[in-house]
């Protein structure tokens, strides 16, 4: 990896897990308002280190950049092994699992780069019919003041699932083509919006 890679300016504890869901919701507003701020910064940022351009074609380029994602997220500076991990359940039971593999700071800045990436694409090319929006209940929620896509059948969290999906890479189940994939299933399940009578 070439050195200097910017760090993606919010990486959660991956140690009990995303503070967000204690936030109060003008906090989660603020982090709403600065996320879609720093998008076009960090995807500058993924182009320049790859020496990449995006084109008219967003399923060619999410390949070709994808697959330079996934070779990077391979070495060593990109993930580590987890080691174990207590979880505690609402019932109060415990278990003690096995992270696996997890991204380090840069891993998680490469796949958060590429989700935002993602989102840039299918904003320009289906801007009419998603738009962001932040989750703000239930509290629940597994995206909860999160920023999501909507206008699919389920709204869509681009780094988050990015997150899985550089794991996917660093586990070998999935190539640099997911990020490609994702685009085309996430347009297959587009909704349509009502034009009216």
């Amino acid at each position: 990896m070439r050195k200097g890679y910017s760090l993606f300016p919010y990486i959660p504890e991956s140690k009990g897990g995303d503070i967000r869901r204690e936030w109060p919701k003008n906090k989660g507003e603020e982090y709403f308002d600065w996320f879609l701020g720093i998008v076009d910064a960090r995807i500058d940022n993924l182009l320049g280190h790859f020496r990449e351009a995006i084109t008219f074609d967003s399923s060619a380029d999410l390949k070709r950049i994808g697959n330079k994602v996934a070779a990077e997220l391979l070495s060593d500076e990109c993930w580590r092994e987890g080691g174990e991990t207590t979880i505690k359940f609402r019932s109060g039971h415990m278990a003690v699992v096995d992270r696996g593999k997890v991204l380090t700071k840069i891993g998680y800045s490469l796949a958060a780069d590429m989700g935002c990436l993602l989102a840039h694409l299918l904003l320009r090319d289906f801007g009419e019919k998603i738009t962001w929006e932040l989750v703000t209940k239930p509290k629940n929620d597994m995206y909860y003041l999160h920023p999501v896509l909507v206008g699919f059948d389920l709204p869509f969290e681009p780094v988050e699932v990015s997150i899985v999906c550089a794991l996917r890479v660093i586990d070998g189940t999935e190539s640099g083509d997911t990020w490609a994939q994702m685009y085309h299933r996430l347009t297959d399940t587009m909704k349509t919006k009502d034009t009216g009578p």
